[in-house]
């Protein structure tokens, strides 16, 4: 009837109106999706910068490694396998020269004195838990965060991507007499602790107390003497401590606390006990290691290994990570963690 011939001859119209908005759009080339390094969700908003935390020169966007193959290492085994990654990003550098905030070191070879250092390679161990046991399950490389993810991609790039695919590769790691350690970039359903960002940052609302993983290679020696006067060496060891924090861009901690025992489970002692060992003729000069404890971090133009100790550190308000301290801090020494209280210390 009639009525059904109006009503095709609306929709008709429609559709030749829509037929001339099409006309005239101008299309564009479609943009495909690329795979490449640096991928992934980001938050809109920074919730650290909202809540104006206290950050330190290191960018909370850690880079991790886990590992895949290769022997199971304790976590005093951390600096082989720091100076080793080390080795590696220097060598497959995507820019030549090595940029100074990879190397830390000029073009002529001095000493990069930029306040906001340089990489950093840390481990990350399986401690603070229950049933911990302190080996290692991957590392990972901390950017200063005066540095781009552009240029933090054109140097790692080689390195950790596959060119043809732009899937992640494999990233051997030659130990010596360690073997071959085999690392590659970690999943998104990665689900380990140890080799989540936060966890090591306390993104993004930050924490108030913290311990050390590794030891804190100490930037000076003390001029008091330990075993004849211990609080006055624990007094200057704390100035230390509190001076290793503002150069890195954190407040001087309100509490400090130091020991040679490390206060996440799982943890090495700083250093390992030494016992006399004896013979049949009674105690000889001879020293044997008692238990586990991390090995002196190498001393630069010194006689003598600079003291390394566990920290415990309370701030006045919260404040974010990663936290390195001290000489070792871009080999890994000195790496501290957020502390759960008495929850975790009660073991």
């Amino acid at each position: 009837g009639s009525k059904e011939r109006e009503r095709k001859a609306g929709i008709d119209a429609q559709i030749r109106a829509v037929e001339e908005q099409l006309v005239r759009i101008v299309p564009r080339t479609p943009i495909r999706p690329t795979i490449g390094l640096w991928t992934g969700y980001r938050r809109v908003v920074d919730t650290a910068a909202k809540l104006d935390l206290a950050r330190s020169h290191f960018d909370t966007d850690l880079l991790v490694l886990t590992r895949v193959d290769g022997p199971r290492l304790p976590v005093v085994s951390s600096l082989v396998l720091t100076c080793a990654l080390r080795g590696a990003v220097m060598k497959h550098s995507g820019i030549q020269p090595v940029p100074a905030w990879v190397s830390g070191h000029e073009p002529d070879g001095s000493k990069c004195e930029n306040d906001a250092g340089h990489l950093a390679c840390i481990p990350l161990p399986f401690v603070g838990h229950d049933h911990a046991d302190g080996h290692l399950l991957g590392v990972g490389l901390v950017f200063p965060r005066s540095v781009d993810r552009r240029q933090r991609g054109r140097v790692l790039g080689p390195l950790l991507v596959e060119e043809q695919t732009g899937e992640p590769c494999d990233v051997k790691l030659h130990l010596g007499r360690l073997g071959v350690s085999t690392l590659r970039k970690r999943a998104w359903s990665e689900m380990r602790d140890a080799l989540q960002p936060e966890v090591w940052t306390a993104h993004p609302n930050g924490a108030t107390t913290w311990a050390s993983v590794t030891p804190v290679v100490l930037d000076r020696f003390p001029k008091g003497a330990r075993r004849k006067d211990r609080a006055v060496w624990t007094a200057e060891v704390a100035d230390i401590i509190s001076e290793a924090c503002v150069r890195i861009g954190l407040p001087t901690p309100a509490n400090i606390d130091i020991d040679t025992t490390c206060w996440h489970h799982g943890g090495p002692r700083a250093l390992a006990k030494r016992r006399m060992l004896r013979d049949r003729n009674g105690w000889d000069d001879g020293r044997a290691a008692l238990g586990d404890g991390f090995p002196f971090y190498p001393a630069k133009g010194a006689g003598a290994s600079r003291p390394q100790v566990h920290v415990w550190l309370e701030f006045a308000e919260p404040v974010l990570g990663p936290m390195l301290l001290g000489a070792g801090r871009y080999q890994g020494y000195g790496l501290c963690k957020p502390w759960n209280g008495w929850k975790e210390a009660g073991r």
